[in-house]
């Protein structure tokens, strides 16, 4: 007997997270600011043009200028065929790997003037004689636009910090020089006693943040007052986050600050402008990159108490990550040239989530993805695979994190990951309740990650037994079908992985109709239902609950994913929706569906897709 199932399946929508430093450039020092000596790399492989690459050219030249704190773009222009104010060729020298840099200080080589404030370099690149070759960035819809290279501010002339390179999170020696200092009022040289009145920047734009005034204590009860160091400076070691009191996983650019001397504002010490006016110190901090250690099993391959390293052993892992399709569609470029380490159990990806709650943490909330690595003790560990992942992105919520694999069901942290001066940490494995909606399964006095999702579609049924494990069967190598990881495809992946987990489903499933509503629709926990018609008549039937504010919602549909009819198939103001299919029973097709919410100022963005296969099945 034929029978039809109509299947909804999740496809995930990702958000790639890119560098601030353009692809095709590499700055050394990363820390540099327009007032230091810099290399400069740039990669013409990696670059746009306009008119014909500068791939293998015998010479490149940078046509570039510099951005001013004020927002002025291409100021103190050095032209490609011209040399710089101090008398340096625009000349790149190649380095013998298909790439060309350049050393030089951009004080010096544009030529502007003391105090200066230049937040980037504004850059084209061509041949050394015209522009029949040339080399720009990608701008975000693939056309070409000029490069913006972003430099670090400058330490201020009359500030020192050791180390240079501080955070937030280290101690430092901060160093104030009277001398090389603005007055308003009466010099700080000389004076009995400074005292520094000061606060933080964040990556948020916020300045002046968790103030500590001159005459009281900072939240550690450190005291305001700078020792003499006897050479007419003066110096306070300190840690700024003891400090200023700011919650660990803050991310701060710099110290804002004046000094004065530790009675009254008669004598001050501050910064120069661009122009010689006073102007407060922005003291810059390199902004912490935090660590972050992860701990997750994966039911199909552990045993006893760790997992197995099989695919690793038997040379079956990919050398580069294999989430580039659907319905992941990452496109992360991860990719080493041999597995660094032998208890490499499989290639994972990890998304960070920034939201108030767990259940508000869904896709359109990632700020930062990427593929890793998972050793047999259920450590994550980066492409060297010894190191803990990093991350630095600003944040102004919680973060959450979630693992993916290509045959398990994902997991969600069900609390913010936690964040103590520089590291951040989460353990899934030490009860069911730390991934979200208790999505883990008890394997022994441990948990983890559901196994058997073979067709990733965030629900294990049916469909994993025989679109991935019947289809796979007797086959070796890396495989969906293979459940337990050793490199098979064999009876126990269905048997011991699979059947004992059919009806399982992830967090994901059951947000796959989460709306992003308008603006001031806010986050609201709309948890879909959705469940299967009658076989007779082919009618699909999909609820998803109301968002507040609205007046109603567009259904649209596609054979292809992500792009949809213009017009909606369905528009309701009930929180249901319905509608009738055909489909040819000797070819299976997928139907995409996604709502959007609408008021009267128009239509949300998409929810979150989810398809429809309709697909004959017998018995």
């Amino acid at each position: 007997m034929k029978k039809i199932y109509l299947l909804l399946i999740l496809a995930v929508l990702t958000n790639e997270v890119t560098s601030q430093i353009p692809e095709a450039i590499t700055i050394e020092p990363a820390w540099a600011s327009a007032y230091d000596e810099l290399t400069l790399t740039f990669d013409p492989d990696l670059a746009c043009h306009e008119n014909g690459p500068l791939s293998g050219v015998a010479s490149v030249a940078i046509h570039s200028g510099v951005v001013l704190q004020s927002g002025e773009d291409w100021e103190y222009v050095v032209i490609f065929n011209e040399t710089g104010a101090n008398g340096q060729s625009a000349m790149l020298t190649p380095t013998g790997d298909g790439r060309y840099s350049i050393t030089y200080t951009p004080s010096d080589f544009y030529g502007f003037p003391e105090h200066t404030k230049v937040t980037h370099i504004c850059a084209v690149f061509n041949n050394g004689y015209n522009w029949n070759q040339d080399g720009r960035d990608f701008d975000e819809n693939r056309d070409c636009t000029d490069f913006l290279i972003p430099l670090q501010p400058a330490m201020p002339a009359a500030i020192s910090l050791e180390p240079q390179d501080g955070t937030a999170y280290d101690e430092l020696t901060l160093t104030f020089d009277p001398d090389e200092a603005c007055s308003e009022f009466a010099t700080l040289t000389g004076s009995p006693s400074v005292a520094i009145h000061s606060g933080v920047a964040l990556q948020s734009g916020e300045t002046w943040q968790f103030v500590v005034q001159f005459d009281e204590s900072g939240v550690n009860g450190q005291s305001t007052t700078l020792a003499p160091t006897g050479d007419g400076k003066y110096a306070i070691t300190f840690t700024p986050n003891d400090f200023y009191g700011f919650p660990n996983g803050e991310m701060v650019t710099g110290i804002c600050a004046v000094f004065n001397n530790g009675e009254d504002w008669t004598q001050d010490g501050k910064d120069y402008t661009s122009a010689g006016n006073c102007t407060d110190f922005f003291i810059p901090l390199r902004i912490q990159e935090f660590t972050v250690d992860l701990k997750v099993f994966l039911e199909g391959p552990f045993r006893e108490y760790e997992m197995s390293a099989d695919l690793c052993a038997r040379g079956f892992l990919p050398l580069s990550q294999p989430y580039n399709i659907a319905p992941w569609n990452y496109g992360g470029t991860e990719v080493v040239e041999a597995i660094p380490n032998n208890n490499i159990v499989d290639w994972i990806l990890v998304q960070f989530r920034e939201a108030s709650e767990a259940y508000c943490a869904r896709p359109g909330t990632t700020v930062k993805q990427q593929a890793a690595f998972l050793l047999k003790d259920g450590t994550v560990v980066d492409l060297d695979g010894i190191s803990s992942l990093t991350y630095e992105e600003p944040l102004t919520k919680d973060l959450f994190v979630v693992i993916k694999h290509r045959n398990h069901l994902a997991v969600l942290s069900a609390n913010p990951i936690n964040s103590s001066k520089g590291f951040y940490n989460y353990d899934f494995t030490t009860a069911a309740d730390k991934a979200y909606d208790s999505g883990q399964k008890n394997l022994g006095n441990v948990f983890g990650m559901f196994g058997g999702d073979g067709f990733c579609d965030a629900e294990i049924d049916i469909v994993d037994l025989l679109f991935e494990w019947d289809y796979d069967a007797g086959k070796c190598g890396y495989i969906p079908g293979d459940y337990n990881l050793n490199g098979e495809v064999q009876n126990s992946d269905k048997n011991d992985i699979w059947y004992g987990n059919i009806g399982e489903s992830s967090f994901e499933l059951n947000a796959s109709l989460f709306l992003d509503p308008p603006t001031n629709f806010g986050c609201y926990r709309k948890v879909p239902k959705y469940y299967l018609g009658s076989q007779v008549g082919l009618t699909a039937y999909f609820q998803w609950n109301s968002s507040p504010n609205c007046i109603g919602y567009n259904v649209y549909s596609s054979t292809v994913s992500g792009i949809y009819l213009s017009d909606p198939d369905i528009t309701t103001t009930s929180t249901n929706g319905n509608h009738y299919y055909s489909f040819d029973y000797g070819n299976p097709y997928i139907l995409y569906l996604v709502v959007r919410a609408y008021d009267e100022f128009g239509e949300s963005c998409n929810s979150n897709e989810i398809a429809i296969l309709i697909a004959p099945l017998y018995d």
